[in-house]
């Protein structure tokens, strides 16, 4: 199959009225369905993300068919 490149951006909201800001040096996970499928999930960013909150991932399955692919980073902000 070809490789598929897609660009995550995360952003996080400090709350209290505050702008959306990018979230830098995170690793977001990548999940990619349906289940059971290749490629197999999770799959990370090739590197951390940069000053612009981004991050590339490649996705290639040797099956064709329709797949959704989705990113996920989870933190604690303000200690919540």
């Amino acid at each position: 199959g070809d490789n598929h490149v897609f660009t995550v951006k995360v952003q996080q909201n400090l709350g209290a009225g505050a702008d959306w800001v990018n979230l830098v040096g995170v690793t977001p996970s990548v999940s990619v369905t349906p289940a059971g499928t290749t490629p197999a999930s999770p799959i990370a960013c090739a590197l951390p993300t940069n000053a612009s909150g981004e991050c590339t991932v490649t996705i290639n399955s040797t099956t064709p068919g329709l797949y959704t692919a989705s990113a996920t980073y989870g933190t604690t902000i303000n200690g919540e």
